[in-house]
């Protein structure tokens, strides 16, 4: 997956902007107000500075969209147009795909069936695809967006899946499927065109239905359940196909439903996402944000319209969106006037009608309580100066006081004094959430110590369980000198009696040999160590950095990703290393002073350890009592070999003096 390009990869899901040689833009693992993503073509990785998660094309894929180390190679695969070849898996592997692979793949199965339905058979032609044209989509529109119909049989979808080997509880789970209460699965969507919901990858996440035919009792729209992969509040419909238009044209367009952006996106208008019929959420909005942070709510101008375009605004303002509100002439909506406009009076009329969104809504509710009475004024004020709570930004909501309190007919000091009091309630009611949940942790973490720790099954059987989740300081330091210089050879370093001569990789393997004995190395650097060593034995001339810039041990990539980021500082103790010299007498000088330095510290935590037991041991003790006595001398014993130790290592550091391998011997109980 060298093809691969990190900005090509993050740029589907990030809007970026070119920022010197590299990009930055919003972070999308934490709610970023500032660009701290920052994306480099060099290395060919990716950093937010802000909450630190970053890594390569394959690390991130991993991290957005919550996907595996094959998964994510499948998806760049897909992307790029390379074969991923894979094994068939067995029925157990099978068995043990996750529960998002089995729903995802669910969905794609029905999507395959509706669109093919549409195209293909007789009553999907006839009806659905009619009713497209009819609705003027083109057959481009209508494969793009991967519409589809589903047939009148109430057992379409289940018979096919039976002959696809696609489970009947897996499609239920979906809610593509329902049970009777004699156990009979019957089709959820049938005698329905469907809109398949794309989530911001292109899967399928979920999928609204429309009835043709009116009947008693039954909606016109149907949607898709919540499950593990789908959550309405959190999905724009359109926005996997709208979202390099949204960066581009640094807009986002949100209308409210399916047809209005189908027919939106076919006139060439782009950058349109459709809420489904809800209030804009948080997490929309979140999602939004990662491209723009401009939106503008085009509805009808009936009241519904009017309704609908006042919702969602406290959410964007909290969120530092720039907001505003287009209200389409009477009797029109975003279908309909973009079957009757071109492109560029679309564009046109946007622009000569939005409104902010806060002025917007104000203006409506002083028409509708009365802008002429006290109360009519209060009323609105109230709804007003709630929204404004929500903005976070100081001179924003300065700016905001002082444009709104004429237009409210108040004093710009009492609109800012009743916001003031709604965003202390708002502190207030966050800090009691707060306590409730620190309280709830701890009475949980109570309950466990109570409870004693759990066995796992590994621990069960004997097995060692890994602790460590990162690498050490000191690891990171010699990491660094391993992907600049681990195939260096090192003339005369003495790898075998009467042997000179190798790579710097196993002059690291030979110096800390001991402290993978005594279990002081991390797994994780181990793993390092023992793949590098192959890669040079194995490969003629192989690319450390990148082979573990691609490593499916999470910890090492991004590891790897971070050092790549931060290139001065790879850490805090041994940075002024990276920038020195590297010949080879001065590579294998740093490598050893930091290993010594490695065993230094581990000495250290010996002598604290054994202090620990001695201090244990009761100083009234019986004279005489020969297991005690035995037990100090021992301790004793081994604490002066620890301190000569410790003098002797500290005279070396001191006086940066290169010595030979001091072994370090595990304690003897």
């Amino acid at each position: 997956m060298d093809r691969a390009d990190i900005v090509d990869v993050v740029g589907d899901f990030v809007a970026l902007k070119k920022h010197g040689k590299d990009y930055i833009g919003l972070c999308p693992f934490h709610d970023d107000s500032r660009p701290s993503f920052n994306v480099s073509t060099s290395k060919n990785i990716c950093k937010c500075f802000a909450c630190g998660v970053g890594g390569t094309p394959v690390s991130f894929l991993e991290k957005y969209l919550h996907l595996t180390f094959p998964d994510a190679i499948k998806y760049l695969g897909k992307k790029y147009g390379i074969p991923v070849v894979e094994t068939q898996l067995s029925a157990e592997e099978q068995e043990a795909r996750t529960e998002r692979d089995k729903l995802l793949s669910a969905n794609a199965f029905a999507r395959d069936a509706f669109t093919n339905e549409l195209h293909n058979g007789n009553e999907g032609r006839l009806i659905g695809l009619k009713y497209f044209r009819d609705r003027e989509l083109s057959d481009d529109t209508i494969k793009q967006f991967e519409l589809g119909y589903s047939p009148k049989d109430r057992h379409f979808l289940y018979t096919l899946g039976k002959e696809k080997g696609v489970s009947p509880d897996v499609l239920e789970q979906v809610g593509l499927l329902f049970r009777t209460d004699d156990g009979q699965y019957i089709d959820r969507y049938r005698d329905r065109v469907i809109y398949p919901i794309h989530s911001i990858s292109g899967s399928i996440v979920g999928f609204g239905g429309r009835i043709l035919v009116k009947k008693e009792n039954t909606g016109k729209y149907i949607n898709s359940p919540a499950s593990s992969i789908y959550d309405k509040s959190r999905e724009l419909y359109g926005l996997y196909f709208a979202k390099q238009a949204i960066a581009k044209k640094d807009k986002c367009i949100v209308v409210e439903g399916y047809m209005d952006v189908l027919s939106m996106h076919q006139r060439g208008i782009t950058n349109v996402v459709a809420s489904s019929g809800t209030a804009l959420t948080t997490q929309q909005v979140q999602k939004i944000k990662r491209f723009t942070s401009n939106l503008t709510f085009i509805f009808d101008s009936d009241a519904a319209g009017i309704k609908a375009a006042m919702r969602g605004l406290d959410v964007g303002l909290e969120r530092g969106m720039s907001l505003h509100t287009v209200l389409l002439p009477e009797g029109e909506d975003p279908d309909s006037f973009a079957k009757t406009h071109t492109a560029e009076e679309i564009d046109q009329y946007i622009s000569e009608h939005e409104e902010d969104s806060l002025r917007f809504n104000a203006r409506v509710l002083l028409e509708q309580n009365g802008a002429d009475t006290p109360q009519g004024i209060a009323d609105t004020v109230a709804v007003i100066a709630e929204s404004m709570a929500h903005i976070q930004d100081k001179l924003i909501l300065d700016i905001y006081v002082k444009d709104m309190a004429p237009r409210l007919g108040v004093e710009p000091k009492h609109l800012l004094e009743r916001i003031q009091k709604l965003q202390q309630q708002q502190r207030n009611t966050s800090r009691r959430e707060w306590q409730n949940t620190q309280r709830r942790q701890e009475q949980q973490k109570r309950e466990e110590e109570e409870a004693g720790p759990s066995i796992t099954s590994s621990e069960s059987k004997g097995q060692a369980t890994p602790t460590d989740e990162r690498l050490n300081p000191f690891e990171i330091t010699l990491l660094g000198e391993i992907m600049k210089n681990g195939l260096m050879e090192i003339p005369d370093y003495e790898i075998e009696p009467g042997r000179y001569g190798c790579s710097l990789i196993q002059v690291v393997q030979k110096e800390t040999k001991d402290l993978r004995e005594n279990g002081t190395l991390t797994t994780h650097f181990c793993t390092i160590l023992d793949e590098v060593e192959r890669l040079y034995e194995e490969e003629p001339n192989p690319d450390i950095t990148k082979y573990l810039s691609w490593h499916e041990d999470p910890v090492i990539l991004h590891t790897v990703a971070d050092m790549l980021m931060n290139e001065e500082e790879l850490s805090e103790m041994h940075s002024t290393y990276v920038s020195e010299a590297s010949t080879p007498t001065e590579v294998v000088s740093r490598v050893m002073r930091t290993i010594l330095s490695y065993k230094y510290d581990f000495v250290l935590r010996q002598i604290s350890d054994l202090l620990q037991q001695l201090q244990s041991i009761p100083t009234d003790h019986q004279e005489g009592d020969e297991a005690l006595d035995e037990k100090s001398m021992e301790l004793l014993s081994e604490l002066a070999n620890l301190n000569q130790m410790k003098v002797d290592m500290s005279r070396m550091l001191g006086d940066r003096i290169l010595t030979p391998t001091l072994k370090l011997q595990p304690r003897q109980h």
